[in-house]
Formats: structure tokens, sequence, C-alpha cells
């Protein structure tokens, strides 16, 4: 993909995300269905990757594709993070919770570079 493309998908794939995020607190989503989390970091995961392959495009510099899944580990647990210091509401499975987000992450990555 062209720099350019990848700034295409990459802002669609945020747009789709920022819109299903604020929806779910609009209508309480995150809370009625156990699984609206998992997606929300589904796509995460693949627009930090898209957003690095992107970065790394303008500059011409080719990573492995395992650097772009590192990166997207070390925002998914800044992110992870952030939710602890704003003090948002964490389950009795909070290490499972946490594991299963970066999982995720991890998995919308992949399908991004795929």
């Amino acid at each position: 993909m062209t720099a350019r493309q990848l700034l295409f998908a990459q802002f669609t794939l945020l747009a789709i995300t920022a819109f299903l995020y604020f929806l779910g607190f609009l209508l309480y989503l995150h809370w009625v269905f156990w699984w609206y989390d998992i997606v929300l970091h589904l796509l995460g995961g693949a627009w930090v990757a898209l957003a690095t392959m992107w970065l790394l495009a303008i500059f011409d510099t080719i990573k492995p594709w395992v650097t772009i899944i590192g990166i997207v580990i070390v925002i998914g647990a800044v992110w992870e993070l952030f939710e602890v210091l704003i003090g948002a509401p964490r389950e009795a499975k909070y290490l499972f919770d946490t594991s299963l987000d970066l999982l995720m992450d991890i998995i919308g990555a992949v399908f991004a570079i795929v």
C-alpha cells in the first residue's frame, strides 16, 4: 500500500472506532454487551498498526512486522495504564481482561498487516 492509501485506511478505521466508542458510552453498550470492548480493542489494534505502517511509509522505512506488533503492544499497554489512572471501573478479573484486551490489540494488528 502507498502512504496515501494507508492514510485513508487508518483515518477510516479511526472514524469507525471513535464512532463505536462514543456510541458505546452514550448507549451503555460497554456494560450491556460483554464483547463490545473486545471489538473496540480489535479495531484499535488494527488502527495503531495502520498508523505505524503509514508513518514508516512516509519516512520510506520498512520495518519487520514484529516491530509493528511491538509498537501495538506498547500503545495497548499505555492505554490500559491510562484506564487505571483515570479510575475506569475494574472488574474482579482485571488481569484476565487486560490480557484479553492486549491479545485483541495484537490480533487487530495482524489483520491490518495482512
